[in-house]
């Protein structure tokens, strides 16, 4: 099977939505435009990543497997 991941939206107040299908073991990175690590999110069967923390500005939305491949990567916008 292939895997699906969505994610939204890219234009963020509060949340992100991510809806997976994905059951192995995965992380969600996000660094800001920078490219520092501002969070790190390990899937907890939640649905939703907190954004509210984060100052305005461009954010890269990374979801890595246990081995640390990158399997998803997207940018966002907290404003």
């Amino acid at each position: 099977t292939d895997n699906h991941l969505f994610v939204w939206p890219t234009l963020v107040t509060s949340h992100i939505n991510v809806q997976s299908n994905v059951n192995d073991k995965f992380q969600f990175e996000v660094y800001d435009a920078l490219g520092r690590l501002m969070n790190v999110i390990y899937n907890e069967n939640n649905n939703t990543i907190n954004c509210e923390n984060l100052n305005n500005g461009v954010y890269v939305l990374i979801m890595k497997d246990v081995t640390g491949n990158v399997i998803y990567r997207s940018q966002f916008i907290k404003q």
